[in-house]
């Protein structure tokens, strides 16, 4: 989300940073919202633009976008909550190599881990 609210980049960027650190030694990619994920979907043919994606599969390698993350994470504001929970999640779980969409609330204390 460009023009996020300095909430919103700390909790992607330690959420960046922690899954790094936690998968260093691992093939995994951990991409924040600059990354384009590919998704084919009626709702939206251009993509989304993840906070945070996990990335394992060593043939999705394209330079521009991943096709096959297994999480994606997005920090949701009052703003985008309603399109973070359906259409995102929707079209999110049409990508077979996914395995948990989480979604972190950035003004209370809340995650909710679909999988």
């Amino acid at each position: 989300m460009t023009g996020g609210s300095v909430r919103h980049d700390q909790i992607k960027n330690n959420l960046i940073r922690e899954l790094g650190q936690h998968l260093k030694q691992s093939p995994c990619l951990v991409l924040g919202s600059d990354a384009n994920l590919k998704v084919h979907s009626r709702n939206h043919e251009n993509g989304y633009y993840p906070d945070v994606m996990v990335c394992c599969d060593p043939t999705d390698n394209q330079a521009l976008y991943r096709e096959k993350p297994i999480v994606i994470v997005e920090v949701v504001s009052d703003s985008s909550r309603i399109t973070d929970k359906t259409l995102k999640k929707a079209d999110y779980f049409t990508l077979p190599s996914l395995r948990e969409y989480v979604v972190v609330e950035q003004e209370r204390m809340e995650v909710t881990i679909y999988r």
